[in-house]
């Protein structure tokens, strides 16, 4: 089965129990850089030539890109209609919008999916910055625009959730005319951008991160594809524009003959042209659609294949080409081919992380950073706890069903039937104890909400719960579920722990497998690595708070 990785993946906790009920378990991507090389200046009359798209259609001809929040992301904001109407969700305002409307949406995060379906003349527009849509649904993509006419999208990003394990492409596009995708960012995952007999689309100002199959995949198309000021980094799989059931490179190669009757062929009086400028393809470019033409211009395309070039070559001019070898720099010739429109084939391999030349006239600063995905993460973390953004309350990470030994931080601490209810049993003091004093009883912590942790054995106030041993950072709080361990050391992802770590063998640690331990030189405890949840920072120096010593297990 695949494993669709974005914003928000699962990843391995301190122990391996299933799926996560109070941690958001995010594995933060480390997307390719964007190309950040200049090249040449761009000259602004030839910046926006024009496609066959843009005919009759009044658009912009530029986006400008969209400041980045300093502060808090907010959550699920209100969604505005251009006739004044607010909506709780996206989707509400979209299923309520009528034709030549504009659905604003304020800069945020949006953990859900977006369906336009038989929509006309409606425009997504995030205005004062991105809107950060993250989907969790295996079966849907984030954004799918489906059957629809004269759609624009504006200043999203679209990224996946947890626990997608075999998610399909994050914005699919079918069976609709004009479709304008503007300043759109397509985050991590198995598949980026599905298209499918569209009449009419423009790609401008696209990003995209890795992925394991293809960027970008168009098939049967009915009208122009104009990709303008776009980057697609993935290697895997060219950018492919083709027709018929699957990519083959026999069928392009070989220029099948036309079938009697072409010229009663509906399907070559359509404009079927694929227009690429100012743009990068990493992976390189496959266009197989015949009779109709592929404008190259001011682009880099890479690959290894030899396949790529020959096929490009048939479709493009070859002085509209400079085949070049990939280096560390752009060359004077590469910059000068560049700045006169003419596009780069690039052979050679390097560093996924390792930049392309960026084509003239390009602006990709506006990619998510690593500070907002963990800014992202937390406000996510918060709201699914409900804790509102001035609450002192922490975050808690643990593993469904796991059992944790919990006491009460300043002293003995009440547990209650319900938040605020009637006492029903207490937490023991962390204080230290003797040898001779039984060990802290184990808990499972079911949820979160604000203030409250729900225990397998009643609630208990936020504020006044701690674990025998724990890790804090940054508001979160990863309890050990182990009672003869001690933390040694943080270092990058691991966590080096002293003692015993094996979970204790009563009922309620049922279904977690040892760790394993190994002894170390010089001590006469044996130490184990365990795995951190990757969202917490790589590397060491951080805050490890060790409440006490270690306890014994229960019998």
């Amino acid at each position: 089965m695949r494993k669709g990785v974005g914003v928000l993946v699962a990843v391995c906790g301190l122990a391996v129990a299933g799926a996560v009920v109070l941690g958001m378990r995010m594995k933060s991507p480390a997307p390719a850089s964007a190309p950040s090389v200049p090249v040449a200046a761009v000259d602004a009359g030839t910046a926006d030539a024009g496609s066959p798209l843009d005919a009759g259609v009044a658009t912009e001809t530029r986006v400008p890109s969209l400041p980045l929040p300093e502060g808090p992301w907010n959550v699920s904001p209100p969604v505005r209609l251009s006739d004044g109407r607010t909506f709780a969700t996206p989707q509400e305002a979209i299923d309520a919008a009528q034709p030549g409307q504009t659905l604003r949406l304020a800069p945020g995060v949006y953990p859900t999916e977006l369906l336009l379906e038989k929509k006309k003349d409606l425009q997504l527009v995030a205005e004062d910055g991105p809107a950060w849509f993250i989907g969790g649904n295996d079966a849907t993509a984030v954004l799918t625009i489906k059957d629809c006419e004269r759609i624009g999208v504006q200043g999203l990003w679209l990224d996946l959730g947890a626990g997608v394990e075999d998610p399909p492409a994050l914005l699919e596009v079918s069976g609709s005319t004009e479709v304008r995708l503007r300043h759109v960012f397509v985050g991590v995952g198995t598949q980026g951008i599905l298209v499918g007999a569209v009449d009419g689309l423009l790609l401008e100002d696209v990003v995209s991160a890795w992925h394991s199959e293809y960027d970008l995949r168009i098939e049967f198309s009915t009208g122009p594809i104009a990709i303008r000021r776009s980057w697609f980094p993935s290697r895997t799989l060219p950018v492919a524009m083709f027709e018929g059931e699957a990519m083959t490179w026999e069928a392009q190669e070989a220029r099948p003959t036309p079938a009697e009757g072409r010229d009663e062929d509906p399907m070559l009086t359509l404009d079927r042209s694929l227009t690429v400028e100012d743009s990068v393809l990493e992976g390189g470019l496959w266009f197989n659609i015949e009779g109709h033409p592929l404008t190259l211009s001011r682009s880099v395309v890479r690959s290894e294949d030899p396949r790529v070039f020959a096929a490009l070559t048939r479709r493009v001019p070859a002085e509209r080409f400079l085949d070049s070898v990939l280096t560390e720099a752009p060359t004077e010739e590469q910059k000068a081919a560049l700045a006169s429109g003419r596009s780069l084939f690039l052979r050679g391999l390097t560093s996924f992380q390792t930049p392309l030349m960026s084509p003239p006239g390009t602006d990709w600063t506006w990619l998510p950073r690593d500070a907002d995905r963990v800014i992202v993460k937390r406000a996510l973390a918060r709201h699914e706890r409900g804790i509102p953004e001035d609450s002192s309350s922490r975050m808690w990470f643990v593993e469904p069903w796991q059992a944790y030994p919990l006491c009460g931080l300043d002293a003995h601490v009440s547990l209650f039937d319900k938040p605020d209810g009637a006492g029903v049993a207490e937490l023991r003091a962390c204080e230290r104890h003797s040898e001779d004093d039984a060990p802290l009883p184990t808990y499972v912590i079911q949820q979160q909400r604000d203030g409250w942790l729900e225990l397998d054995k009643g609630w208990v106030r936020e504020s006044e719960v701690s674990a025998s041993e724990m890790i804090r950072h940054d508001g979160w709080v990863v309890p050990l579920p182990f009672y003869k361990s001690r933390i040694v050391s943080w270092e990058k992802d691991t966590l080096t722990v002293e003692g015993d770590a094996t979970p204790c063998l009563n009922e309620a640690c049922f279904g977690v497998p040892p760790t394993e331990a190994g002894g170390e030189e010089g001590s006469d405890q044996e130490r184990a690595t365990l795995p951190l949840p990757e969202w917490l920072p790589k590397a060491g120096g951080h805050d490890i708070t060790q409440l006490h010593g270690a306890e014994c297990c229960p019998t």
